[in-house]
C-alpha cells in the first residue's frame, strides 16, 4: 500500500471471463471515477472448486488501482 501524504491507496484484484467483460467493466470503473487505471491482465487459467467439482478456465485478471476510503 502507497501512501501521498494524507490519501491512501489500494488494489483491487478480480477476475472476468472474458476480453469483452474486461474492457466494458473497465472503462466503466474508470468513467465513474471509481479508480483512475485499470490493468487487464489476459489468459490467465483458474483452477476452482464450484458444486463440488474441481473446474479450470481460462479467465482475465482486472488490477483496479483506486484510493482507499
Amino acid at each position: 500500500m502507497a501512501s501521498i501524504g494524507s490519501t491512501e491507496y489500494s488494489a483491487c484484484l478480480t477476475t472476468v471471463s472474458n476480453g469483452e467483460e474486461a474492457r466494458k467493466l473497465s472503462r466503466l470503473i474508470v468513467q465513474s471515477h471509481l479508480s483512475a487505471c485499470v490493468n487487464i491482465i489476459p489468459n490467465i487459467r483458474s483452477v476452482y472448486e464450484w458444486k463440488s467439482m474441481i473446474h479450470e478456465d481460462n479467465e482475465f485478471i482486472l488490477l483496479i488501482k483506486t484510493k482507499k476510503s
